[in-house]
């Protein structure tokens, strides 16, 4: 394979792989959506997993 067609590959290699990682960031989910993610997972996991009562789960919420 001659330099230019090297070249052309790669570039054409790099352009694939911007716009996927573009997509990717405007198409993934906002910082807001991820904090009520994490939220919900640790008020699952600590409120009703382990049967908690008002008190304890207090305890493992404050900030």
């Amino acid at each position: 394979m001659g330099p230019v067609k090297l070249s052309i590959l790669l570039t054409i290699i790099a352009v694939v792989l911007a716009t996927v990682k573009w997509t990717s960031i405007t198409g993934g989910p906002t910082l807001d959506d991820a904090i009520v993610a994490i939220r919900v997972a640790q008020r699952d996991l600590y409120g009703t997993s382990f049967g908690l009562g008002e008190k304890e789960r207090r305890l493992w919420t404050r900030r």
